[in-house]
């Protein structure tokens, strides 16, 4: 099976761009979908052969309590891109998800 070893990766950011660890797994599900020439069940049971490497308390296995929203948007899509870019399928997409958020203070109240 394949390696995929995030040893190295940033330690958790203060702002919203950690990732919990369920986010780089369904990233690496779906690139394995993605890079698979048939389909496959969309489950955790693809990630059976696999070997993960998250570090706890990094960007993309962030402690408990901290802000994760943009890493579900933002860095989820970087990390396809590397994960792409290892395997040369493919690389270089736009890196966003392009979420828009409409409000203002005055609307939360």
């Amino acid at each position: 099976g394949a390696v995929f070893d995030f040893e190295g990766t940033s330690t958790q950011v203060i702002g919203n761009l950690n990732a919990p660890r369920a986010i780089t797994l369904s990233a690496i599900i779906y690139c394995l979908r993605c890079m698979v020439g048939y389909d496959i069940p969309l489950n955790q049971g693809c990630l059976i052969p696999i070997s993960v490497n998250i570090p706890k308390g990094s960007v993309l296995d962030p402690n408990p309590g901290a802000a994760v929203i943009g890493g579900n948007v933002l860095t989820s899509q970087r990390i396809v891109d590397v994960i792409f870019k290892a395997f040369s399928t493919c690389a270089a997409s736009q890196g966003c998800m392009n979420n828009i958020t409409f409000g203002s203070e005055a609307d939360s109240l």
